[in-house]
C-alpha cells in the first residue's frame, strides 16, 4: 500500500501557481504567482496551506481502482 506524504508548505508544495523564494539569510518562501491578478490572494501565504480556491495540482493525477 502507498502511504502519502504531504509538503511541508502544505498543498502550495505541489501547486502550479505556487513560486519557491530563497532569502539572501537562506529562508524559503512560497510567493503565490495568484496574487498577481487577484488581491484575494496573499502574496506570501502563512505555511502550511490545506485549502485554497486556486489550487491546481503539478503533479499527474492518479488513477485509483477500488477492488
Amino acid at each position: 500500500m502507498e502511504s502519502l506524504k504531504l509538503d511541508p508548505a502544505g498543498i502550495c508544495g505541489e501547486c502550479i501557481h505556487a513560486k519557491i523564494v530563497t532569502s539572501s539569510k537562506g529562508g524559503i518562501f512560497y510567493y503565490c504567482l495568484l496574487s498577481e491578478r487577484n488581491p484575494e490572494f496573499v502574496k506570501y501565504p502563512r505555511l502550511p496551506v490545506y485549502q485554497c480556491p486556486g489550487f491546481q495540482s503539478a503533479l499527474p493525477k492518479k488513477e485509483i481502482t477500488i477492488s
